[in-house]
């Protein structure tokens, strides 16, 4: 039986992300792919071991160009 980890960021206002849909208050330091520090390689690492993700609208649409085909 897999394991399911369930990981939501939910505020008082039911809306997580900052006006302008940013997550910065989640790591502090820009999330790209020049940079590297620790918070990017653990969050990586997990994403690295998991076989299926389920996302919401938002998530999804900010997501889909960047893996659009699973390996």
């Amino acid at each position: 039986m897999r394991k399911l980890i369930v990981q939501q960021w939910v505020t008082v206002d039911n809306i997580a992300a900052e006006e302008d849909g940013g997550l910065s208050f989640v790591s502090g330091e820009p999330f790209s792919e020049t940079t590297n520090n620790a918070f990017k390689a653990s969050v990586m690492g997990f994403i690295d071991s998991v076989d299926t993700m389920i996302l919401g609208a938002n998530t999804y649409n900010q997501n889909k160009d960047y893996w659009p085909y699973a390996d």
